[in-house]
């Protein structure tokens, strides 16, 4: 009896101190419905969208050239250049009156009979974040990239990073093979 009498007296005091002991709390944003702005890495003012016109800038400012804005069938316009020997498609999607939260890089290899999902899976094994796939026999490589809360810097790098992608692309052999 006394042990249930110790046994009861310690639950309760469990129960009732735990809300003591210190939580962490979460603090509301400097300003409220709104998240606190901070600086972008590497300086310059926090995007969360472009214009084709500005990734046109950037396809320059990151080694791109021929670099032109261009209206696809469908009449929204995009930017392409040429990196690596290869003319790439800077493809705008999510876009609100011409200003897009998303550029998609994009090449269209072609038919590539040498390709086959084994070496699809090996790229994608050892290069993250790219996409190539296979469509109706013709070769796709993509790379998205989300503007939220970024840089224009940022998409500098991700256009020179897509160029990088785009020249191991072209002398890749799968790890199996070797």
């Amino acid at each position: 009896m006394r042990s249930y009498a110790s046994l009861a007296a310690v639950l309760g005091l469990c129960l009732f101190a735990s809300p003591l002991v210190a939580q962490p709390q979460i603090q509301q944003p400097s300003s409220p419905g709104q998240p606190a702005q901070q600086p972008a890495a590497g300086g310059g003012a926090l995007i969360n969208n472009v214009t084709p016109e500005q990734t046109a800038e950037v396809l320059k400012a990151a080694g791109y050239s021929d670099v032109e804005v261009y209206t696809a069938q469908s009449g929204t316009k995009h930017a392409s250049g040429k990196t690596q020997g290869i003319l790439v498609s800077a493809i705008h999607q999510n876009c609100n009156e011409g200003s897009c939260a998303v550029v998609v890089f994009f090449v269209n290899f072609g038919k590539q009979d040498s390709v086959d999902a084994a070496y699809m899976n090996a790229w994608h094994n050892e290069k993250l974040y790219s996409r190539l796939y296979l469509n109706n026999g013709n070769l796709f490589f993509t790379w998205s990239v989300f503007l939220g809360d970024t840089s224009m810097s940022h998409l500098r790098r991700s256009a020179a990073i897509y160029s990088n992608l785009l020249k191991d692309l072209q002398t890749f052999k799968p790890s199996s093979a070797n």
